[in-house]
């Protein structure tokens, strides 16, 4: 659920983190989609290892969407996985990409924040 929340991201991300680990129970289709943003937002690599098949509870099932990925610090899906099978995919990755917080020449993704405008 934490895909929800983009304050969990932008903290990690403040605290230095180059790479978020996304250990998920996904079951709605947009989930992975949101971590491509969260991964642009705050220019770090994104990894969402999520559950396939089905669990079936007392009030009814879930079924699990599967599609663990990878993303690039600038949004861009490095590995998807299928819906319904497990799956290993191993990434290098370049963390000076991760660490290199400019959108443009003149925009900052850390330095360019006004938090004193925050609620």
């Amino acid at each position: 659920f934490d895909w929800a929340f983009p304050e969990t991201a932008r903290t990690l991300a403040l605290r230095g983190a180059d790479v978020v680990c996304h250990p998920s129970n996904l079951v709605l289709d947009h989930c992975q989609r949101v971590m491509l943003a969260r991964s642009l937002e705050n220019s770090v690599y994104s990894v969402t290892a999520n559950r396939i098949g089905e669990e079936r509870r007392e009030h009814g099932s879930l079924r699990f969407t599967g599609q663990s990925q990878i993303v690039g610090p600038r949004g861009e899906l490095l590995h998807a996985a299928g819906p319904d099978r497990e799956e290993l995919q191993v990434a290098e990755i370049d963390l000076s990409l991760a660490r290199n917080k400019k959108l443009t020449p003149r925009n900052h993704l850390v330095r360019d924040r006004r938090p004193e405008f925050y609620c």
